[in-house]
């Protein structure tokens, strides 16, 4: 029973080591909060995908307006053609963990969650739980798939 408490543990101490190693601090993401991420792989109804493929692809165009507003605007690609939606207005905030996240000021959802300043969650609004995961340059980070 013990050595069941001894590898939960050194279990727990390795996951809070990637995630500190993986964030930066709140003003490094603020400062570098804008920019266009390209999705690298996303869960769309309950299944997983690689992303781009040959015929979709996800960018997610972030535009801070000060320290603590911002705009998120999802661009999907159907065979090269780009679908754009409306921008969404966001506040920038620090959740309960220490991660930058923007939520979207009408209801309050989280929509990017920042894992570092070059790396991205975007939440659906529709809360289906629809996620793609994104980077500035559009590739997996090594650290992703590390358990």
């Amino acid at each position: 029973m013990k050595r069941k408490f001894v590898t939960l543990g050194m279990g727990l101490l390795l996951l809070s080591a990637l995630l500190v190693s993986c964030k930066k601090s709140d003003a490094d993401i603020r400062k570098h909060a804008s920019g266009t991420f390209h999705a690298f792989e996303a869960f769309i109804n309950g299944k997983d995908f690689t992303l781009p493929t040959k015929d979709e692809a996800f960018d997610i165009e972030i535009n801070m307006s000060n320290e603590s507003e911002a705009t998120i605007t999802l661009i999907y690609y159907a065979k090269g053609k780009p679908q754009k939606l409306d921008p969404i207005p966001c506040v920038f905030q620090t959740d309960e963990d220490g991660f930058g996240v923007l939520k979207e000021k009408a209801s309050g959802k989280v929509l990017v969650l920042y894992y570092d300043a070059d790396t991205i969650d975007f939440y659906f609004p529709a809360g289906h739980g629809d996620t793609v995961s994104a980077s500035r340059d559009g590739k997996k980070p090594g650290w992703w798939d590390e358990d």
